[in-house]
């Protein structure tokens, strides 16, 4: 079998360098599959830390994902898990493919590594933002959660609570100061005690949370429609107000770094016609504050590393915008009213 050499690792700002694999090492791994004959193989752009190779085959298009070395095997099989159980009742989510020897992941090199189907369609694009897309999409997340309500993934992986929140503000804080911003380092220390006053998460549903409820893995269908979601690799067990958060921000922003109130408070319409209840409106409002703070690590060190000042950070933007008492109020009697 000869296969075309996939390009080279890309190289993650913030940490080591994409895994990659030789097409002789390829073959090898997918020779363990029974896949038919391979006919192409195409590096995909999404995800910082791990290698997904799109496999087309003349049975099918699969998903080869090489994970990076600090993803352990019980983290793997955690989400694994999870689509095993998505697979049993008819999510749209991607399958996993077994081995001929019957394992869902493999051991290569020291990194671990699955084939998936791939979801036809294509992924969403800021484009294609509207008020409709974000309701779709608040559907597709309440399902989500009503169809893993009760089940608990095999594996274990660390939630992404307050606590590691506020571990990465910290870090933030740091880079800023390294790069002689302090006072941009105190201000967001100070927007995080504002963000966290008051807010307590106990009491609130919890669940399996996907956690990256983002463009690049929402998939649409020729209509675009919402047809399914992949990429199950940051999901833990955890707060479900985490993956409301997430998608209102993610749906919810313009390009000009501003919140459209018709589609947050449609991402919670959404949702609660397929899930049920949602806490106060405020409390969700703070929630899409908070999870800011769970990309500012990661974001601004790209930004810094790009030669960009910090104030052209996406997430540094929608903090400051977030810090405004008004418009947090506002975004609140919208979502209530939704």
């Amino acid at each position: 079998m000869t296969l075309p050499q996939p390009g080279p690792a890309e190289t993650n700002r913030t940490g080591p360098a994409r895994p990659s694999v030789s097409a002789a090492a390829l073959a090898d791994l997918l020779g363990r599959y029974d896949i038919g004959e391979v006919r192409a193989v195409e590096p995909q752009a999404q995800g910082a830390a791990n290698l997904n190779l799109r496999v087309r085959t003349d049975r099918g298009d699969y998903l080869f994902r090489l994970y990076a070395a600090g993803r352990t095997a019980e983290e793997v099989a955690f989400e694994l898990s999870i689509l095993a159980r998505l697979a049993e009742i008819g999510f749209p989510a991607q399958r996993v493919v077994r081995a001929r020897s019957g394992a869902m992941q493999q051991r290569w090199q020291g990194s671990q590594v699955v084939l998936l189907s791939f979801l036809p369609g294509r992924t969403a694009r800021q484009a294609d933002h509207s008020p409709e897309l974000s309701e779709q999409v608040g559907r597709l997340l309440g399902r989500l959660h009503h169809a893993l309500a009760g089940f608990r993934p095999v594996g274990r992986k660390a939630a992404v609570e307050l606590s590691e929140l506020q571990q990465r503000l910290v870090g933030a804080a740091a880079l800023l100061e390294e790069h002689r911003r302090a006072a941009l380092a105190t201000w967001l220390r100070e927007s995080w005690l504002s963000a966290t006053s008051g807010v307590s998460l106990e009491g609130l549903p919890r669940g399996v949370v996907h956690a990256d409820v983002f463009d690049e893995n929402v998939i649409l269908d020729d209509c675009g429609q919402v047809a399914g979601l992949i990429d199950f690799d940051d999901a833990f067990t955890g707060t479900l107000l985490h993956d409301v958060a997430i998608a209102a921000f993610e749906f919810g922003w313009g390009p000009a770094q501003t919140l459209g109130p018709a589609s947050v408070a449609a991402v919670c319409r959404g949702y609660r016609a397929e899930q049920g209840g949602l806490p106060k409106a405020d409390l969700i409002v703070r929630a899409i504050w908070l999870n800011c703070y769970r990309f500012i690590r990661y974001s601004l060190a790209r930004t810094l590393a790009a030669g960009e000042p910090p104030e052209a950070d996406p997430y540094l933007q929608r903090l400051q915008y977030l810090a405004d008492h008004d418009r947090r109020a506002a975004l609140a009697r919208e979502i209530q009213v939704a």
